[in-house]
């Protein structure tokens, strides 16, 4: 992003992810509201909704993006998350 808040524009063009939080974590999979993919506002909700409550206790709680690890289908993302 750009620094502009643009909740409908497509910023994963895929309708299914992976995303773990460490490489060894197990991977969540996630699936877009729309059919071209996950929005930033979409993508930023499901986060929420998924990681609120494993994170709520953890030093490291605050969204800092995501990595893509692996482009298989479907790809996955490490979720980078700071204090």
């Amino acid at each position: 992003m750009d620094g502009t808040w643009e909740p409908e524009q497509v910023t994963i063009p895929v309708t299914t992810i992976r995303i773990a939080i460490d490489v060894d974590d197990d991977a969540v999979t996630l699936r877009s509201t729309s059919p071209i993919g996950f929005t930033v506002a979409d993508l930023l909700h499901q986060l929420h909704a998924t990681f609120r409550r494993s994170l709520a206790e953890s030093d490291h709680h605050f969204f800092e993006g995501l990595e893509l690890d692996d482009e298989t289908t479907p790809p996955l993302y490490i979720m980078s998350v700071g204090s």
